[in-house]
This record gives C-alpha cells, structure tokens and sequence, in this order.
C-alpha cells in the first residue's frame, strides 16, 4: 500500500471524505501525511526545476538509444537494460541499469508526487523522475521517440502524408457547430475580456488522451461510464483549437504569421495516427514527448489539462516560481479539506502547499455558468461531448500578481 512506510513512522491519520457525486453515500476513510517535516526540512526551495526538466529530457533521450550517461559509464550498457533515474538534492544524481525480463519496446518517464516523496521518508532519498520500461509501446510514439518542438523527419513526414480519416471532416464540422453554440459564445467574452490584460502567446495541452484509444472488447459491466471517456479527447483537443484560433485572431502578433496560436501536447498514449492527424489541423498541434511540453510552459501559457494523472501542477508551480501560468483549464483544484488545514495530503490530491500558493494567483471561472442544459450539466451524461466541459474550471491570472516569499514551510508551520 502506498501509505505503508508513513504508517510505520506514525504519520498517518485518517479522514472522512464524501464523493460529490454520490452525497448520500457512507464517506470514505482515507489515509493522509504531514508535510510540515518536508517543507521545513527543504525551507521553502524548489524541487522541479526547469535544470530538473532539461536533465531529464536528456536523460530519457540517452535511454531511449540506450546509452549511459557519463555519470554512470561504469555501469555495462546490455541490450536489455534501462536507465532508471533517482535524485533529490542538486548535484546528487543517481543513475541505475536495471536489467528487464523482455526488451522494451518503449521508454516512459515519470515524476514522483510530493506525497511519495514524503511517504517514502529521507531515508530512502526518494527520487524526483524516473524512466521506465513501457512494455508493448508498439503503437505509442511519445514513448518510443523523443519528440521536441524541433522539426524533425518523422514530424514533417506526418505533416506530408495525406490523412485517409473521416475524422478528419467530422472534426472540422463539430468545430464550426461548437463555434455556433452560446456556451462558446460566453467563453470568448471571458477569454477575450482576460487576454486583454494578459497577453497569451501559447497553449499547451497535458494528457488529453488519444483520437485513437483500443477498444476493450469487455468493458467492465460495474463502470457505466466508461463510453463517457472514450469520446472526450476528440472535443477537448477541439476546445484546444478553437481557443487558439480565437485568441490568434483577437490579438494578432506579428511574430504569429497563421493567426492561431502555437498548441503543444503531450499525452503517453498518443500515436503515430495522433500525430498525423494533430499536425495536419488547420489549428495544428504539435505532440512532444515529456517532460518538452512542461519546458513550453511561461507565465504567457494556457495550460489545458483535464483529470491528468501526472502531477502537471506540482511541477508548474515549482517551474516558474514565483509566478505561474497565464491561465489554467482544468478541474477544480481542491484546497479546503479538513486534513489541508493541518497541513496534510492524501495520495490523490492535486493541491499541495505549494499549488495552493500558486493558485491564489488567479481567479476562478465555473464553466458550468456558460449556460448549458440540464443534460449538459449531468456528469455521467454519455449523449453529449460537451458535458466534461461543465465540470471543469478557468483559472485566470489577477492582474500584477506575484507569490509573496513566505515559504511553504513558514505556512504549514501555521498548520501546527
């Protein structure tokens, strides 16, 4: 169990928790951490830093040519190995060769949550990034290239190569209908009422899941969601385009000679297709392999990220410290839990100390005030591609707003 080694230590104290949609529903009992000991112990400093990212990029390119860094040349370099990555403090990097029971096909790169950091205790210097074997990477290409925003052969033979998918037209067609609707009209006023202060020159899209997901031939007869996913991507990479072309259009930039604005997106479960079909968008989009969509994030950025399971936050509001970016599109980011207040943290939270500095940046747009029908506005609504969207929020930065330098460590010392 995740909690196991914070268990051993004392550190864990129980909460109840009710699910929003089901308030009637006995709450559940869920283990929490401290991370008052953590944040004193690292005053406030910045773990993801944009050297933290540039080092991993790197290191997930060496991998992938399965050649050792030169901090580990001792180490033999075999066919079937990987590099496995572990640091917690600046110049104390460990690289490892772990040997694999099959030749993977792909590698993936993971970041570590605070929570495993702190669950895993000092002792066992628990590590920021890691890379990974991704067994039957066949059909991914975030995993098995190291794609950067930097043209390369296999992005202009994706551009080059003729699209043969009636997706293709039906995108474009639910494009133009969306456009039309009132909902997209009341988010303009928004966007454009926003932009005008703050100028957004890009936009990048974490985890919006593949145009080309496999099917389950049997899907799980206890999930009576599981259709609601499987057609989300499609519309919220949609979201992503007509947002850029609105905005490029809005505030034009000279340096912007096709109107819309640049889009980059990562997801670990893109394809060839993905890629194809994504570059060769009026609005394109330019998948890259992680962590080269967190190194396209400024405080000029719209970051459009929908239930990703990557800690996306927790590496942004480190990256660009003190600051953050122009705008986020995502769920809520929940800070107000009764274990938050005492400075605790549950596995699956997206708010940590220092997210819920970042976010007191911004004021928060409900998008479920755009104006939708009561159907819409159903979460477990299969019948309509929009009804993700109604659950999910805009953030937008306030005007000359800045962190003060209270670090989080003074905070949670408050929680004590």
């Amino acid at each position: 169990m995740p909690d196991q080694s914070a268990r051993a230590n004392g550190d864990v104290k129980y909460f109840e928790r009710r699910v929003w949609f089901a308030p009637n529903r006995e709450p559940d009992l869920i283990p929490t951490i401290s991370l008052v000991g953590f944040e004193r112990e690292f005053s406030g400093k910045r773990i993801f830093m944009r050297e933290l990212l540039e080092t991993a990029a790197k290191t997930i390119a060496l991998a992938r040519e399965h050649t050792p860094m030169e901090d580990s040349e001792h180490v033999e370099n075999t066919e079937d190995a990987c590099i496995v990555v572990k640091a917690l403090r600046p110049n104390q990097k460990d690289f490892e060769w772990k040997p694999q029971p099959i030749h993977s096909k792909g590698i993936t790169l993971g970041w570590q949550k605070y929570y495993y950091m702190v669950e895993a205790g000092e002792s066992a210097r628990p590590f920021r990034f890691f890379c990974s074997p991704r067994i039957a990477a066949d059909t991914t290409i975030t995993c098995t290239n190291t794609l950067s925003l930097e043209d390369s052969d296999l992005r202009k033979r994706a551009r080059e190569t003729p699209v043969s998918d009636p997706r293709c037209d039906s995108f474009l067609k639910t494009q133009d209908a969306w456009e039309a609707t009132q909902q997209w009209k009341n988010l303009q006023l928004k966007l454009k009422a926003f932009a005008g202060q703050h100028r957004i020159k890009n936009i990048v899209c974490a985890g919006l899941g593949t145009l080309y997901p496999r099917k389950d031939p049997e899907p799980d007869p206890r999930c009576e969601v599981w259709k609601y996913y499987d057609h989300h991507p499609f519309y919220q990479h949609l979201l992503a385009c007509s947002i850029a072309k609105f905005l490029g259009e809005t505030f034009p930039h000279p340096d912007n000679s096709t109107g819309a604005l640049q889009i980059v997106a990562h997801d670990p479960a893109y394809t060839k297709a993905d890629l194809q079909f994504l570059s060769q968008l009026p609005q394109p989009i330019s998948i890259v392999s992680d962590p080269h969509h967190y190194l396209t994030i400024t405080p000029e950025t719209l970051v459009v990220g929908i239930h990703v399971p990557a800690p996306v936050h927790e590496i942004v509001a480190d990256m660009l410290y003190p600051s953050g970016p122009a705008a986020w599109l995502c769920g809520k980011i929940q800070g107000d839990q009764d274990w938050h207040k005492e400075g605790r943290l549950w596995e699956y939270d997206s708010w940590t100390p220092r997210v819920g500095e970042m976010m007191a940046l911004y004021e928060m747009i409900n998008l479920r005030d755009l104006g939708w029908t009561d159907s819409q506005l159903d979460p477990w609504c299969t019948r309509d591609g929009w009804s993700w969207l109604a659950q999910q929020v805009l953030y937008l930065r306030k005007p000359e707003k800045s962190l003060e330098m209270e670090t989080s460590a003074d905070r949670l010392d408050k929680c004590r």
